[in-house]
């Protein structure tokens, strides 16, 4: 089982799995994450989560990704891994599949949300989130 499909897995387990592109796609929507270089994926991690990181990340998000981060600080997946089938029942008919999916690879690439089948976002997104809309 692999850190993407282990439920509550850690942001620096998930990250130590992305391959290459993966990692250079992080560092290009989130260039804060690479001034100065990060020595080690959990330094990298730590540097993610930071509620400074976390709030210019989330500065340019449109209403879905930023109502998909508020979901999932509703089920709390500040604190443990929530289900995408759960958050998929929480939008209803509200957001289609591919709308959804859409949107959290996009917040996967930005490394706002980790995970596949249980997902987890970072705890200062709190406070960034609700205060951006």
């Amino acid at each position: 089982m692999t850190a993407a499909q282990t439920p509550g897995i850690p942001l620096g387990a998930w990250l130590s799995e992305l391959d290459d592109s993966g990692l250079i796609r992080l560092l290009e929507l989130r260039p804060d994450l690479s001034q100065p270089p990060p020595g080690t994926i959990a330094a990298l991690a730590a540097r993610a989560t930071s509620r400074q990181s976390v709030k210019a990340a989330t500065d340019s998000l449109d209403f879905l990704r930023l109502a998909v981060l508020d979901a999932l600080l509703v089920l709390h997946a500040d604190t443990h891994a929530v289900a995408v089938s759960e958050l998929g029942e929480l939008f209803g008919d509200r957001v289609g599949a591919d709308e959804l999916a859409g949107a959290l690879e996009d917040l996967r690439e930005r490394a706002l949300v980790w995970g596949e089948a249980s997902l987890r976002v970072a705890r200062p997104s709190t406070c960034c989130v609700r205060s951006t809309w």
